[in-house]
Parts: structure tokens; C-alpha cells; sequence
């Protein structure tokens, strides 16, 4: 029996629900209900219940609204009007999130728990605590070798326009699945593939190894935001959801430091998320509580930061595939 294709949107969508219980979760466990029997403003919750971090707070208070676990109007919020158990509405809801839960399960069951040990974190984080990073890489090397990053990761490379047989770079490789893909997908010369967290690059070297491509790979430890040195240029880079992990201000001076690695013409290609304003958006909200995540950045800071660093053509396909040309001025004689 063949196994049914991922299908990209009806995950998300599914993923969209999970979220939308979890959040719902989050509400009720803070008992939100002892400050909305009578209509308060958001600024009065986040004093009441201690939120210090006002743009993490406002945008999850902000999403139970929009998800109509709370009702807005004239800046202040109650609880919506509930819907009897026994209705059918009701009933359509329950069995829309049972089948989101058995979709995420087979499809991205990694992901799910990520997601549920980010939720239960997320009031500690919206509260000022400052977070524990778990490295549990059993569950990390799950997540990326899920069904939902494998596609989104060779969608990714086949948009990239990197060229087959040069060499690589998979900048923030991570637990090494994307320097794989670059592997079968390309045929590379080599990869080399880049990580600031050691305990990553052992995780990654043990996956190279046990598919059998270590002989097509160089691991290096460096941090992207100091300049990196190699021997010679290469022919292109690929970054895997790395700048997330760093702050808008500091995406330029990561493009600076790797613009001089590429050989003119060379292609800087990745998967990223990149959003329309700086508003927080329901999906990256929650992941606010792992304390490397420093938010998805803006199409505007994005798109000047490649000018800015010396490349052309930038383009962003979906929101989250993207590709730039390293073009040189050249000098005058």
C-alpha cells in the first residue's frame, strides 16, 4: 500500500487547530476567567497575572481573541459567548481537532510535542522567566526528520538554484538532515556544514555517518554573526531556518560575513520564514518559549539586508523559500 503524498496545507491547517487548543489550554490553565467576569482591558490582565513581556502578552491575548476564545470590543475583552456541548456546532469543532490531532500525529508528531513543551512553557516566558533549554536530541533529530521539514527542506533546495557538483556550504545545519538533502538532491563536491551548537554538530556527524556520506562532508563549529574563514570560495550556501535564532539588527552583519565566502555569481539560497510586518503571528508566538528563538524577520529588513550586503535578484517565494545572486562590483582599471 502506497503512502498518501504530504499534503502541505491540510497539515497546516491541521497544525492551525492543534495550536488553536493549545492556546485555548494556556488560557484556562491561567485562569483568565477570575479577570474576565467583568470586561477588562489587556493591560489590566497582563498587571493582574504578572506578564512582563508586553508584546509576547498582547499577542497571545490578542489570538484568543481571534481564534473567539475571547471576544473584543472597545479595548476590552470577556469571554465569548459559549456554544452548548451538545450542539452541533460545537460537535463540527471537536471532531475538526480530533482529526487536526491524528493528521499532526502521523505526519508531524515531533513537531506537536515541540509544540506542546513550548505551550507549557509560554506563560513563564510571557511572565519575564528566562528560559531552560532542553537538549533532548532524540526529540530535536525527530522534528527535523519529520515528514512536514523533509518536504519544506527539499522544496526548499529545488527552488534554491544552487548547481549540482560544487561546493556547499548548509549554514546551521543543525542535526545535519538538510546537509542529506543537499547530498542526494545536488551531488555536491562537498558540503560544508556549519553549526554554533557542538552538541548539534555531533548529532549531525552521527546522521552523516549512519546514511554514509561522511566522506562528502566537513563539519565546522562557528557562530555566523563573527566572520568565518575558509581556504577558497565556494559555490553556494544553503541556511537552514537560521535567522530566527538572531535578532533582526543582526541579519545584515551575518550577510557581510558570508557574502565574501561566495564566488561571484554564487547562490545564497535557503528555507526561512519571512513575514509581512513585525507583528507577532500565532506560529511563532509559542516559540518564543525556546530562548534560542529570536522571531521570523520582516520581508523589509530582509530585502535590505541583501542590498545592503551586495546581493541581487533576491527573491521570496510563499513567504519562506529564498534565493539571491552574489553579484561584485567590479573594480575599475
Amino acid at each position: 500500500m502506497t503512502e498518501e503524498p504530504l499534503k502541505i496545507e491540510v497539515l497546516t491547517e491541521s497544525l492551525r487547530l492543534i495550536m488553536r487548543k493549545l492556546y485555548q489550554q494556556i488560557a484556562l490553565d491561567e485562569k483568565l476567567d477570575e479577570y474576565l467576569k467583568e470586561p477588562r482591558r489587556f493591560i489590566e490582565i497582563f498587571a493582574a497575572k504578572g506578564y512582563k513581556e508586553l508584546k509576547l502578552a498582547e499577542s497571545f491575548i490578542n489570538y484568543l481573541a481571534d481564534l473567539k476564545i475571547l471576544s473584543y470590543e472597545d479595548e476590552k475583552f470577556q469571554w465569548a459567548l459559549k456554544t452548548d456541548p451538545g450542539s452541533r456546532k460545537e460537535r463540527d469543532v471537536v471532531e475538526k481537532e480530533a482529526i487536526a490531532l491524528k493528521m499532526v500525529q502521523e505526519k508531524a508528531m515531533a513537531l506537536y510535542g515541540i509544540l506542546k513543551k513550548f505551550s507549557d512553557s509560554l506563560v513563564g516566558v510571557l511572565k519575564g522567566e528566562k528560559g531552560d533549554r532542553d537538549y533532548e536530541l532524540a526529540i530535536w533529530d525527530s522534528l527535523y526528520i519529520s515528514d512536514l521539514y523533509n518536504f519544506l527542506r527539499k522544496e526548499a533546495i529545488k527552488r534554491s538554484g544552487l548547481k549540482k557538483n560544487g561546493v556547499l556550504i548548509d549554514l546551521g545545519c543543525r542535526s545535519g538532515w538538510s546537509t542529506i538533502n543537499l547530498v542526494e538532491l545536488l551531488s555536491p563536491k562537498e558540503v560544508i556544514a556549519i553549526d554554533s551548537s557542538e552538541i548539534m554538530l555531533e548529532l549531525a556527524y552521527q546522521n552523516i555517518l549512519a546514511m554514509g556520506y561522511a566522506d562528502k562532508v566537513k563539519l565546522v563549529l562557528a557562530d555566523v554573526i563573527n566572520p568565518i574563514k575558509l581556504s577558497a570560495r565556494i559555490d553556494g550556501i544553503f541556511a537552514n531556518l537560521i535567522f530566527n535564532r538572531y535578532e533582526s539588527s543582526h541579519i545584515l552583519d551575518i550577510l557581510f560575513n558570508i557574502a565574501p565566502l561566495l564566488e561571484d555569481e554564487g547562490i545564497f539560497a535557503g528555507l526561512q520564514p519571512v513575514k509581512a510586518d513585525s507583528t507577532i503571528n500565532y506560529a511563532e508566538l509559542m516559540l518564543f518559549a525556546d530562548p534560542e528563538f529570536r522571531g521570523y524577520p520582516t520581508f523589509e529588513t530582509f530585502y535590505r539586508a541583501f542590498e545592503k550586503s551586495g546581493f541581487k535578484d533576491l527573491k521570496i517565494e510563499k513567504g519562506m523559500f529564498f534565493n539571491a545572486i552574489m553579484l561584485r562590483e567590479k573594480k575599475k582599471k
